[in-house]
């Protein structure tokens, strides 16, 4: 068994390539192995989408679902996506030099990237997104009413 064999357990991970090395943590290791022991771990997974700043997207569950909004910003690395008006969290502030009165604030929280999807052009609906080459160039096409996004 080699370490591309394994599914998705670290450990077993682990304790093949400590028997393909026969204990010697000295010896090395290819970049493959490298590469396929970082696809595993949770820190270096990262979640594609097709969706991107500025896109019109249908909230698929919370509080606010069913509703539209646009995509403020992404973060890829938490996988999360900011939605202008939506999804809003209270901040209690002291008064400080920048805010003399303090109170409660509303701030965006952000929404992991899965629970919302891009709004069709044509009929306002959640849909999913498809890629279509045309000579050199890729253009996003809604897979609901085949219209470009």
């Amino acid at each position: 068994m080699t370490i591309a064999d394994l599914s998705t357990n670290k450990c077993d991970l682990v304790s093949v390539y400590q028997s393909e090395t026969k204990g010697n943590v000295a010896s090395t290791i290819s970049m493959d192995e490298i590469m396929t022991l970082k696809q595993f771990d949770p820190k270096h997974q990262s979640f594609k989408s097709k969706l991107k700043k500025g896109d019109e997207v249908v909230v698929l569950t919370g509080k606010s679902k069913g509703e539209t909004a646009k995509i403020e910003s992404i973060d890829k690395k938490r996988n999360r996506v900011f939605l202008e008006g939506k999804n809003l969290g209270k901040k209690h502030t002291k008064p400080d030099l920048n805010n003399n009165e303090g109170g409660i604030i509303d701030i965006p929280m952000p929404l992991h990237i899965s629970n919302v999807a891009l709004a069709d052009p044509k009929g306002g609906k959640a849909t999913r997104i498809g890629l279509k080459t045309s000579g050199d160039s890729k253009q996003r096409i809604a897979k609901k009413s085949g219209s470009v996004v």
